[in-house]
């Protein structure tokens, strides 16, 4: 049973039976509501982190240009369109990217320092 026979079937009720009130109603409208949710709610954040990841690999090899939106939604597998639902603009993604660009930068520096030996640590960097 696909998810939109499962959302039409839960919004029987509120149609037939109009005068139920109290806590029954709100029951149909909440499960009827949950229903309609395609994904978690956890998903946004895993697309959104998703896209700032590409987009960041983009800024680092290909520069500021490399980040277009089409190519990094291509890469993500998701539409042009459905990057407004994530950023208000290409320019709100590259300030993410770049973020998310230093600190992996300063993550693999202090890697290279704590395997570097105790007396050459800043050297090594």
């Amino acid at each position: 049973m696909s998810h939109r026979m499962i959302q039409i079937i839960l919004w029987i009720p509120d149609l037939f039976f109009p005068l139920i009130v109290g806590a029954e109603l709100h029951f149909w409208m909440i499960s009827s509501i949950l229903f309609v949710m395609r994904y978690r709610p956890e998903h946004k954040i895993q697309i959104h982190q998703k896209i700032v990841k590409d987009a960041s690999r983009r800024v680092r090899t290909e520069g500021l240009n490399g980040a277009a939106v089409g190519a990094v939604m291509r890469d993500t597998g998701l539409t042009h369109g459905g990057f407004y639902k994530h950023f208000g603009s290409k320019d709100d993604l590259l300030v993410e990217s770049l973020s998310e660009a230093f600190r992996e930068i300063v993550q693999t520096l202090v890697r290279a320092a704590e395997r570097a030996p105790v007396g050459r640590r800043g050297r090594q960097l």
